[in-house]
């Protein structure tokens, strides 16, 4: 059993600048914690922005695990996860799970 906590940050400034509202609290909320699980039953952890990408979180999956990001498969709710979506988007909230599967080319 693996487990893993990535934080992925949008850059490095952003990361520095103050919350406008000056709000503390604030800041703790823009961030959504979730748990990618594979097929293998292995978890790697994420702690993302709620606006962030799921390309990023998926690129960021697929080299943690070897794994090449084109035979990949991502679901929530069971429901496949567009690069385009967010955890906003997509309604997630804190540990909510991603899982991962390998793709599965059928034959003829």
């Amino acid at each position: 059993f693996y487990q893993a906590l990535l934080i992925l940050k949008m850059s490095d400034n952003e990361q520095q600048q103050p919350a406008p509202s000056g709000d503390g609290g604030q800041q703790a909320q823009d961030y959504i914690k979730l748990k990618v699980v594979g097929q293998d039953s292995n978890e790697v952890h994420f702690r993302v922005k709620y606006g962030t990408s799921m390309a990023k979180l998926k690129k960021s999956y697929a080299e943690r695990t070897g794994v090449n990001i084109n035979s990949l498969r991502f679901l929530f709710d069971g429901r496949r996860i567009g690069d385009e979506d967010t955890p906003k988007t997509l309604e997630m909230e804190e540990d909510d799970v991603i899982e991962v599967y390998q793709e599965q080319l059928g034959g003829q």
